[in-house]
C-alpha cells in the first residue's frame, strides 16, 4: 500500500531550498482554459519567482478515465513536482467505482515513477451542482474523489463549495 499524507510537503521542502518545481495541472476544459490554473500558478510564481514551470495537460471534454490513460505521456513525461488534478466536473455521470478505478490507477503510475510527486485535488463546478452544493450536499464526482483524497492522504481544494456560498451570499 501507498501512504502519503503530507500534504505537499515535497513540493514545499523543494521550493524552500532553493530549487525549482515542475506544477502539472490535469483535467477538462476548466483545467485546460484560463482561470483557476492560472491564479495557482500565478501564487506559486509570486512566492517562488523564477522557480516554477506549469505543464497545461487539461483537455476538453475528458473525464479521470480517459486522463489515466494519458497521465504518462502528457504529465509524467514532463517529470513534475506537483500534480493538481480536476475532473470533478467531467465525472459527473461516471459511477463512482470507474471514478475510484481511474484515480487509483494516476495515483500508482504517478508514485511508481517518483513517490515524491505531491498531488492536490480541485473540485469545480457547473450550474447543475449549484442546488446539490447550496443545500450542503457534494456531487457524487467530487464525493468519490475525495474518497481516494482521504484515503491516500491527498489535500484536496473545493472550489465548488466556496463559489456556491460566496454566490448565495450575493457576493459574485
Amino acid at each position: 500500500a501507498i501512504h502519503r499524507g503530507n500534504g505537499l510537503a515535497n513540493v514545499f521542502a523543494k521550493l524552500n531550498s532553493g530549487q525549482t518545481a515542475k506544477i502539472a495541472y490535469i483535467g477538462g476544459s476548466v483545467t485546460q482554459n484560463p482561470g483557476w490554473r492560472d491564479n495557482v500558478t500565478s501564487w506559486f510564481s509570486s512566492k517562488y519567482p523564477g522557480k516554477i514551470t506549469e505543464v497545461n495537460a487539461g483537455w476538453s471534454g475528458t473525464g479521470s478515465l480517459i486522463g489515466a490513460m494519458r497521465l504518462q505521456r502528457d504529465v509524467l513525461a514532463q517529470n513534475p513536482d506537483l500534480v493538481f488534478v480536476e475532473f470533478s466536473v467531467n465525472d459527473g455521470g461516471a459511477p463512482p467505482e470507474r471514478i475510484w478505478r481511474a484515480f487509483d490507477g494516476f495515483l500508482r503510475q504517478a508514485w511508481g515513477q517518483d513517490p515524491r510527486i505531491d498531488f492536490c485535488f480541485i473540485y469545480t463546478l457547473v450550474t447543475g451542482y449549484v442546488q446539490e452544493l447550496s443545500n450542503g450536499l457534494c456531487p457524487r464526482a467530487a464525493s468519490a474523489d475525495e474518497m481516494i483524497a482521504e484515503y491516500y492522504g491527498i489535500p484536496a481544494i473545493n472550489v465548488a463549495l466556496r463559489t456556491v456560498q460566496i454566490g448565495n451570499e450575493g457576493k459574485l
